[in-house]
């Protein structure tokens, strides 16, 4: 259970670190990088809340032929440095994991089965005869989109999305829409399901699970999906003119005029979500997105390099500096050392010091050969009567 204690600080730790570090060179960095990239910065942070990266450097140590030997040197610093905690305290924090865990949990199994309850109350199949299969077939074609993709329709007026991590469904509202307009709508949530972005709110779930009392998971998890959406958009509009981007933003604000009902759920990726972003920057992006420069993808792959670095740095230094040990552990293994002296103690106090020839008959014949073999050696004293 100790291990466990060390095992999730360590996470925490540093998770938060890349997560603080990214958002601190996204202040200062905002509109030099691409959006792709800070999207992938969210990522790595995620990633160091669910990753243990810090076992690299454990791993490393086990290639070292004295290794053992540096264990047992540096064994009294590492005790002298140790957090001591009692095995009631131990379990007591585990126990309130645990439960913030199963609350945590309970809450994403109410929310996803209240969407799908939605999605079967509201939704019907796109019938195959209708034009948008047709649409979709030659955008998955020109963007080399093999899986099966569903499509359906919404009764509800609300903002087209995509759920399903196994098999991709794009929701659709119900009303007619443009050609052009349904042509960006369904490339956005084709470049979402190739992008895999369903996969990774899946695991910003977990990881709000795991790390449910740590405040800035909660922040990540609204990174993502910001960064999500304006990474998407980035893709959608690069190769796109100056007035096919105009047409862009017009279509995301006809989506928002036209949606009474706007899907906020963890387990869905939507064109546009009320509170999602500041709609005047995203469309501001949208009309600015281009390649960047070979300087700025260097710095971008350097300072990428960088947040791992800082992440598995500090999760090794509190890894090796933060260990959870008990004081009853502690009081078992001195315990045991006490005994072990205590036997050799006694093993010493049972040999035989000296014998007289009278005490022949305290002893059996057995014993009494080994006896005169001791008094031989020297090993046992032969007293006079």
């Amino acid at each position: 259970m100790n291990e466990w204690l060390n095992f999730m600080i360590t996470l925490s730790v540093a998770g938060s670190c890349v997560s603080i570090f990214a958002y601190s060179i996204t202040v200062i960095s905002r509109e030099i990088f691409t959006a792709k990239w800070h999207y992938r910065n969210r990522k790595l942070a995620l990633s160091f809340f669910l990753l243990p990266f810090f076992l690299i450097a454990e791993v490393a140590l086990l290639f070292k032929k004295d290794n053992q030997l540096m264990q047992l040197n540096s064994l009294p610093f590492i005790q002298q440095n140790t957090i001591l905690l009692t095995e009631a305290f131990v379990q007591m924090v585990f126990i309130i994991w645990l439960t913030g865990v199963f609350i945590t949990s309970i809450w994403f199994l109410f929310v996803y089965q209240k969407l799908y309850r939605e999605l079967r109350r509201n939704c019907v199949a796109v019938p195959k005869e209708h034009k948008v299969w047709g649409i979709l077939a030659q955008l998955q074609n020109d963007m080399n989109v093999k899986r099966e993709i569903n499509l359906v329709y919404c009764q509800a007026n609300i903002s087209p999305f995509l759920v399903g991590v196994f098999k991709s469904t794009i929701v659709l509202p119900i009303y007619a829409i443009q050609n052009d307009e349904l042509t960006m709508i369904l490339k956005h949530e084709l470049i979402h399901d190739k992008k895999k972005d369903l996969w990774m709110k899946r695991a910003g779930i977990l990881a709000r699970i795991l790390h449910w009392y740590n405040p800035l998971i909660y922040f990540l998890q609204k990174e993502l999906t910001k960064w999500c959406e304006l990474s998407c958009d980035e893709d959608v509009v690069l190769k796109m003119s100056h007035t096919e981007r105009k047409m862009y933003g017009e279509m995301i604000l006809n989506m928002m005029q036209r949606a009474n009902q706007q899907p906020n759920s963890p387990f869905s990726v939507s064109l546009f979500t009320k509170g999602q972003m500041k709609l005047k920057k995203r469309l501001i992006r949208i009309l600015e997105a281009q390649q960047v420069s070979k300087s700025i993808v260097i710095t971008a792959i350097t300072l990428f390099l960088v947040f791992g670095s800082v992440g598995i740095v500090s999760a090794t230094f509190v890894y090796k500096n933060i260990q959870s040990i008990s004081e009853n552990k502690n009081m078992e293994i001195q315990l045991e050392y006490v005994d072990i002296d205590k036997r050799e103690i006694d093993k010493n106090s049972s040999k035989t010091i000296s014998v007289k020839l009278s005490d022949k008959s305290k002893f059996s014949e057995e014993e009494w050969s080994k006896i005169l073999k001791q008094i031989e050696n020297n090993e046992v004293i032969l007293e006079e009567k």
